[in-house]
């Protein structure tokens, strides 16, 4: 029987931010190269962690490698490492279909803590190494805050106009649809931030691009503030989960925030959310896999879903919950996968904060003759919204989740689907969370968090002998 022998390639690259101009510990080595590549330090011992989630507001790297000789310094590499320097980390298990071109970018992101360990080994001799821990540009939108002190600069400004989030930001009052307001914060105060630290850097900054396809909802910063905090609050709130997600993924020319439609499929396998559409796909076959752990539970079933006015305030929510009520929206009591007879009455609740289009502002602010039809849109927009998150949930007693171990790849993305198939048998999965752990002389294995997964428990197991069993040839053949 053949067995494939795979030579994974990696590369890590430094490239310094920070200049030196008078201050820093690193000022005297101010004249080296810009760019360093670290991939020859991760030899025996060295690793490399990659951890990306699409509920996290950042994904996160760690570098380990020996503590060696800087050859044009003649110093460590702790020396020249800085917080907010730019890493980049590439690598492939099939680098030879990339010969001549640059390896698969799998993270860009900025140092935050670089540390310097040394220790005495059993034999006498010393062992030191460093380790490298940083974002990715998701960090960005963590280190960038709107805070009263910093809005209030300018004494002579009316207190009220100092206080206003539309002055701080930039992005216009009005109500927008929620993914041009999306566009508005990225490009018109996130990456104005961006060009100030690039001006302090010796290389140009990726800016953040945006990829907005929600098509339902409004906002208006109106409605958010008063706001203080990191820019990822204002993302998040936006955001509208969990009817939309939002995350940043690292593309060749840029980082992306992506901002989409919840693509969930009911058990039949269509999409749930108006407008939702096919993330991709990662095909695995059964040998890819090491380790797989599914699980089925009752803990997230709900048979009474519910959506509060939120952002709407619709007389304090009496309104919206009086047609809520007499609609019969929020009760799901004939549904065999979360029957109140079994499961016992469930409460789901989820905050909306976007409006309907079709209103163009809050009821209360219209003129009178158009408050009635505008009350009654966005008494739909809640009902709609509450069966939209009973169609994602009904189904949660029938659906999996869980973890797998696999053979590592740089294929293998968060806010993907896993398509898994052992013979004529297929199970699949959404792949919430993936975590790189790659040891240069040992091998790569990739760990995945499944959810809404269909057909592992029944499909997997129906052919009698368990999958491991049937040809793998271990993580990394």
């Amino acid at each position: 029987m053949a067995v494939t022998v795979y030579r994974p390639s990696y590369q890590v690259t430094l490239t310094k931010m920070v200049k030196r101009s008078g201050e820093g510990v690193a000022e005297r080595y101010s004249g080296a190269d810009r760019q360093v590549d670290l991939t020859p330090y991760l030899s025996e011992g060295g690793a490399i962690k990659i951890a990306k989630s699409i509920y996290e507001p950042a994904g996160a790297f760690t570098i380990a490698f020996a503590d060696q000789l800087d050859g044009p310094t003649q110093d460590s590499l702790y020396a020249r490492i800085e917080p907010m320097d730019m890493i980049e980390i590439r690598g492939s298990r099939t680098p030879h279909t990339f010969s001549g071109s640059k390896l698969p970018l799998i993270m860009r992101g900025f140092v935050s803590t670089v540390r310097r360990s040394e220790s005495m080994g059993q034999d006498g001799t010393p062992q030191r190494s460093i380790v490298v821990i940083g974002q990715d540009s998701g960090k960005l939108f963590q280190i960038h805050r709107l805070f009263w002190e910093s809005i209030a600069q300018n004494p002579n400004a009316p207190i009220l106009d100092r206080f206003r989030l539309q002055a701080a930001t930039g992005i216009e009052a009005a109500y927008l649809p929620v993914s041009e307001a999306m566009k508005q914060l990225v490009e018109r105060v996130l990456n104005v931030r961006i060009d100030q630290m690039a001006a302090f850097a010796e290389r140009a900054v990726p800016k953040v691009r945006v990829r907005g396809t929600v098509q339902q909802g409004i906002v208006s910063l109106n409605l958010i503030a008063p706001f203080q905090g990191a820019y990822w609050n204002l993302v998040e709130t936006m955001a509208d989960r969990p009817w939309n997600e939002v995350f940043i993924e690292d593309e060749e020319d840029a980082p992306v925030l992506i901002f989409r439609p919840a693509p969930f499929k009911d058990i039949r396998g269509e999409f749930i959310i108006p407008g939702a559409a096919d993330p991709g796909t990662v095909e695995l076959d059964a040998s890819h896999v090491v380790s797989l752990d599914v699980a089925r539970s009752d803990e997230r079933v709900a048979n009474f879903y519910w959506v509060p006015p939120g952002s709407s305030m619709l007389d304090s929510g009496l309104a919206v919950n009086a047609a809520s009520i007499a609609s019969g929206a929020p009760f799901d009591s004939s549904y065999g996968n979360n029957k109140p007879e079994l499961y016992g009455l469930r409460k789901m609740e989820s905050n909306s904060n976007l409006l309907p289009e079709s209103i163009g502002g809050l009821p209360t602010s219209l003129p009178p003759a158009e408050q009635d039809r505008a009350v009654a849109d966005t008494i739909q927009w809640h009902i709609a919204r509450a069966l939209l998150l009973r169609n994602m949930n009904r189904d949660n007693s029938a659906l999996e989740d869980g973890s797998a171990v696999l053979q590592g790849s740089e294929k293998i993305k968060p806010g993907r689907f896993m398509r898994l198939t052992r013979g004529d048998l297929v199970a699949e999965a959404y792949i919430t969370k993936v975590t790189h752990s790659i040891a240069p002389l040992d091998g790569w294995t990739t760990q995945i968090t499944l959810d809404r997964g269909m057909g592992f428990l029944e499909r997997l197991h129906m052919a009698g002998a368990p999958f491991w069993r049937e040809g793998r040839h271990g993580p990394y053949g």
